[in-house]
């Protein structure tokens, strides 16, 4: 956004002193009045003191003694010490000396390192509520560790992340609740993975599950790489990702809107089950349920566009009535790594744990991948705080465009 440059900025100050008494030296330098005279007060006492001492006053450029008279008109004016000025290394404004950060586009002026902003939340009152709500759920689950709030840049109401929560609620009550006889209709949502031919024991196993016409293992089909991150199976494993999806979608889609989340979404969906395939193509078939994978590829998103801003974390522990709850903040980028550092562990060691480890490392790697596309075809603007402007600096001009004022703002501006 282009801004008129001040006509007449005073060298020792950096105040315009258009409209006030002022000089001008040789070299177009201009000096307020109180300034001029304040350096004038401090070199007589200089001067005195040199006096009294019987120090001779050092001499001028020109080997005679050097002493400071009334000011010059403009054009003869005689040049006063100052500190000199400096120009933001991101837009090239002029700025008053000692400027530290440009406020036209956020940036440190001695590092050129943009200063990272988000739109806080009023922690008292999100630490108050999840006391309230962890105090009910440890009489459930005695001990736990989540996340509770998240901060980052975006100014849009994420409501296609509600939408997509409310439709998981609704598809999930309806797979706990449907009778036997819509048993293929629920059969058939969800993710089938294995190349293998099944097994006696599963085959028996599954007949005896099943009523009479309809006892037969499940089969891929196409649609259920995004039907099954509607299903779940339990209240518990419910609740959980839709806290995760709340926690990370919402930031998320604040940031590059609902229509892109809607269209992101599904994409995310499909390639976590399409990593869950792959890594159990070699197995008997068995069926895969839960968002978790999706949710995962926009905690990976999260971890692109927002690492450095801060997510509230809460622990907790109960025995009878002994409760204990702490919370505190860190870093975003640390809780997401938490997190799918125990999925890369179950995988390395091949734990059998019953969670699909290979969706989330999909979901997750996806999320990531996509994010950055869009920071680099600048399609996106984080306010900064991204992976690339926070590892390379300045550096990262070249990849996603200057520091502007849009960035400072929250504004989601296509940048130069």
């Amino acid at each position: 956004m282009a801004q008129g440059r001040p006509q007449k900025i005073c060298m020792v100050c950096g105040e315009d002193c258009s409209n006030r008494p002022r000089t001008k030296d040789p070299k177009g330098r201009y000096y307020c009045k109180p300034c001029f005279e304040l350096a004038r007060r401090r070199y007589q006492k200089k001067a005195a003191a040199r006096a009294r001492s019987r120090a001779p006053a050092p001499p001028d450029a020109h080997g005679q003694p050097y002493v400071l008279t009334e000011p010059a008109p403009e054009s003869k004016q005689a040049p006063v010490p100052s500190r000199p000025s400096a120009a933001c290394p991101s837009c090239g404004r002029p700025l008053p000396p000692n400027t530290k950060i440009c406020v036209n586009c956020g940036v440190n002026v001695a590092t050129g390192r943009s200063i990272v902003t988000s739109r806080g939340l009023d922690e008292g009152l999100v630490y108050s509520n999840a006391e309230q709500v962890l105090r009910g759920i440890s009489w459930i689950v005695p001990t736990g560790i989540l996340p509770v709030a998240s901060e980052a840049m975006g100014s849009r109401r994420p409501y296609a992340t509600w939408a997509i929560a409310v439709l998981t609620v609704f598809v999930s009550v309806w797979f706990w609740f449907s009778t036997d006889a819509q048993m293929g209709s629920r059969k058939k949502l969800m993710l089938w993975a294995g190349n293998e031919s099944p097994s006696a024991e599963l085959i028996l196993e599954a007949h005896n599950a099943l009523p009479p016409g309809q006892q037969v293992v499940g089969r891929f089909r196409w649609y259920q790489l995004g039907t099954h991150a509607l299903l779940h199976g339990d209240i518990f494993h419910l609740a959980g990702n839709l806290l995760f999806l709340l926690i990370f979608g919402s930031r998320v889609t604040a940031l590059i809107g609902n229509i892109a989340t809607v269209v992101l979404y599904p994409i995310l969906a499909v390639l976590a089950a399409l990593a869950h395939m792959v890594s159990a193509a070699s197995g008997e078939p068995e069926p895969m349920i839960g968002a978790s994978g999706a949710i995962m590829g926009l905690a990976g998103m999260y971890f692109v566009l927002f690492p450095v801003n801060r997510m509230h974390m809460a622990a907790w522990f109960r025995w009878w009535f002994f409760f204990r709850l702490g919370m505190w903040a860190m870093r975003g980028f640390w809780a997401v790594l938490i997190y799918i550092a125990f999925d890369i562990l179950y995988v390395a060691i091949g734990a059998e744990t019953g969670v699909a480890h290979w969706a989330h490392l999909g979901g997750f790697i996806a999320g990531g991948v996509l994010a950055l596309i869009l920071l680099l075809c600048r399609l996106l603007n984080a306010g900064r705080g991204d992976l690339i402007s926070v590892v390379l600096g300045r550096h990262a001009w070249k990849l996603i465009g200057r520091p502007s004022e849009s960035d400072r703002l929250g504004l989601h501006l296509p940048r130069a």
